[in-house]
């Protein structure tokens, strides 16, 4: 089962499992973790100011800014022992507190220009199924990329579709250099998925973080903007 992270910070983040294109794919929508770095310090008029968190539609989800009222789906969401075991911050069980403490933190840091992170909902009916994340790391023009989706949502391409959104908005708005994700190596479908967002396998860290009483290595991806406009064009 995919995953990919993002450090959001405590409470533990939510986890993420990329998606494929193709909705006849058997490969489970994942998680990418977000960022493992430094988070933006916004400058004015820099070109990476994030504090405002924009409204990004595609054609069958938007992504739009996450409110206290979204805790419950969260929580129904993300208690899933398949989704705590792929992601990096993630417990199970994850609390209604737990969803409620995530949000609060999250809408703080985006309001300070700190981290994007997106619901992700569908059209028409705006039903919550998963999160996107963008945290930029200033000093290199770059992003680190994480989203999530829930289980019964999988194998339908959401976070592939959403993914790109972000992609774009990251490469054509925030004009950034590249953005990359990070997968557990024994999710080998994880990178699948990052390879059909057109991004590259870039290495392996050994034994680079800790899940629970052991230690994992991590898959990083990554792609340029150069690369991310050829794949537009």
């Amino acid at each position: 089962m995919p995953a990919i992270f993002i450090k959001f910070t405590i409470p533990p983040p939510l986890g993420l499992r990329p998606d494929i294109l193709e909705n006849d794919d058997k490969i489970p929508d994942g998680s990418a973790a977000f960022g493992f770095g430094a988070v933006l310090n916004t400058i004015p008029g820099d070109g990476h100011s994030m504090n405002t968190v924009p409204r990004l539609e595609s054609k069958r989800l938007i992504l739009r800014p996450f409110s206290p009222e979204d805790a419950g789906a969260v929580q129904a969401l993300v208690d899933d022992p398949d989704i705590a075991s792929t992601t990096l911050h993630i417990p199970h069980p994850y609390t209604l507190e737990m969803a409620q403490r995530w949000i609060a933190v999250n809408l703080e840091k985006c309001d300070r220009g700190e981290i994007s992170v997106w619901g992700v909902a569908l059209k028409p009916g705006r039903e919550l199924v998963g999160a996107n994340g963008l945290i930029v790391h200033p000093e290199g023009d770059l992003g680190e990329m994480g989203f999530w989706v829930g289980k019964r949502y999988w194998n339908r391409g959401y976070c592939t579709e959403a993914a790109g959104l972000v992609m774009d908005y990251a490469f054509s708005v925030l004009r950034l250099n590249k953005v990359f994700a990070q997968h557990f190596t024994r999710n080998p479908a994880s990178g699948k998925v990052l390879q059909k967002l057109g991004m590259s396998h870039e290495g392996r860290l050994r034994q680079h973080v800790r899940k629970d009483d052991h230690y994992e290595d991590l898959e990083v991806y990554g792609i340029l903007k150069r690369e991310w406009s050829r794949l537009e064009a």
